[in-house]
């Protein structure tokens, strides 16, 4: 999802985002650890996805 649509979310939507993005970041570690992921470059996306949102919502908090 692009930042631009993030910004217009909630706090609460925003972590629960957050935990949706885990539960697949946790999905993908797991296929990894098996061997049944081709693209590796989804762990890294997702992580840069989870920062992205921490980051609105300190933004969010501090305003």
């Amino acid at each position: 999802m692009k930042a631009s649509e993030l910004q217009h979310k909630t706090i609460q939507d925003l972590m629960e985002y957050i935990g949706e993005l885990k539960e697949k970041l946790q999905e993908r570690k797991m296929a990894a650890v098996a061997g049944n992921l081709k693209e590796t470059s989804d762990i890294k996306n997702l992580k840069r996805e989870i920062a992205l949102a921490h980051t609105l919502i300190n933004a969010k908090n501090k305003q």
